[in-house]
């Protein structure tokens, strides 16, 4: 029976008003204004990230030197300048601040100011279906359905997962998620690129699995009969 989902809008912007102004610490001093600005654009993990500092209303005779950290990710190029960039990889739902300090300013001065911004989740991937030591024909209908939903999804990937039975010769699995992967090719349409298989190795009977993982999304494990994952993997 063909699967349904629900789709969930991920959560992911820039939190604009935690950037900070440095304000002036002293009356004889005028002191500039340091803003930092995050992406306002969404960004997935991985994704470049680009962090702006403006400093206004500073003495263009002065040396400034920008000393970046970030909270999260990796600073690729630009620390020492106005503008950063970054590595996202690996950071899907967190939080990153960026936060630079100012070197060259009348210590009276504050010298620090930040911006944060939180990454889209990590897409996760999903079993459309599960199934058993059906006969071909059976197994056909389930892999239409499949092949149905990849191409409302382009951008996907496709996962058939094999678990060959107790007693079974080794390779039994994976010439079963073979069959299932060239079927998919040559009756349905489906890019060769877009279907992997994995052998699960060995359960108690035989079990196929379909699986979906969107753009970007972690693939997915193959797991013991007590849910671990398997040593094929």
């Amino acid at each position: 029976m063909r699967s349904r989902f629900k789709y969930l809008a991920a959560i992911c912007f820039s939190l604009t008003s935690l950037s900070m102004s440095a304000p002036p610490q002293s009356l004889a001093t005028k002191c500039p204004s340091i803003t930092v600005e995050c992406p306002i654009n969404i960004l997935q993990p991985g994704d470049p990230f680009t962090v702006t500092a403006n400093v206004t209303d500073a003495d263009p005779n002065l040396n400034l030197i920008y000393n970046w950290s970030v909270s999260s990710g990796i600073i690729t190029n630009g620390q020492g300048t106005p503008t950063i960039t970054m590595d996202t990889t690996g950071t899907g739902g967190e939080t990153i601040t960026a936060t630079v300090e100012i070197g060259g300013l009348d210590s009276s001065c504050a010298n620090t100011a930040s911006c944060s911004y939180i990454t889209c989740p990590v897409p996760v991937s999903r079993r459309f279906d599960k199934y058993g030591d059906l006969a071909f024909a059976d197994e056909k209908k389930r892999l239409d359905n499949f092949a149905e939903q990849l191409k409302n999804e382009p951008g996907s990937q496709a996962y058939i997962i094999a678990y060959g039975k107790q007693g079974a010769r080794i390779g039994d699995a994976q010439v079963r998620a073979d069959r299932a992967k060239q079927y998919l090719i040559d009756k349905l349409g489906i890019k060769a690129e877009r279907i992997l298989t994995i052998d699960g190795g060995i359960h108690v009977r035989f079990t196929l699995e379909l699986w979906i993982t969107p753009q970007g999304g972690r693939p997915p494990t193959a797991l013991d009969d007590q849910g671990e994952p398997s040593e094929s993997n």
